[in-house]
């Protein structure tokens, strides 16, 4: 990847990252070396709700990109509890929810394993999105226990209300 498009990125320098889409529109389809993320994946780790809105805009196949451990965009706002680009990016595509990535773990997973509790509380409006467990012993309510994050979770949530 352009080390200029990187750091625009990083830094979520919406119009260092315009500049270059002038100077080259392809420039945002480069992805990191090793990793295959995306300009998006990186907006989505950092938090960079305005800049992954103009990524959307300009290239909106990239919300279901998938990176070399196979994960989305959504798989890196949600291990960061990034609600607001959690929602940009399911307003865009909302069957993201439900891929898993190299290790069969969805979005709604990497969210409870991390205790990011606002992330787990939007990703419970998703039909069916327990359907989508590791195996039988590894649920994401167990990876969310396993890290120490009990009590947090589903307080506001019956059986009725999880859209099984």
């Amino acid at each position: 990847m352009d080390r200029r498009l990187m750091e625009a990125v990083v830094k979520g320098d919406g119009l260092g990252l315009c500049s270059l889409m002038e100077e080259d529109k392809n420039i945002i389809k480069q992805t990191v070396p090793g990793s295959i993320n995306t300009v998006l994946h990186l907006a989505a780790r950092f938090g960079h709700e305005e800049l992954a809105s103009e990524i959307i805009k300009s290239c909106p196949e990239m919300v279901s990109s998938e990176n070399g451990e196979l994960e989305t965009p959504l798989h890196e706002a949600c291990r960061e509890g990034h609600l607001g680009i959690i929602k940009l990016l399911l307003e865009s595509d909302n069957s993201i929810v439900y891929k898993q990535n190299l290790h069969e773990q969805s979005p709604f997973f990497v969210a409870c394993e991390r205790g990011k509790i606002n992330a787990v509380n939007h990703l419970l409006n998703f039909p069916r999105l327990f359907l989508l467990e590791v195996d039988m012993l590894t649920s994401s309510l167990h990876a969310a226990a396993s890290s120490g994050h009990t009590g947090k979770f589903f307080n506001n949530y019956s059986v009725e209300n999880l859209n099984l």
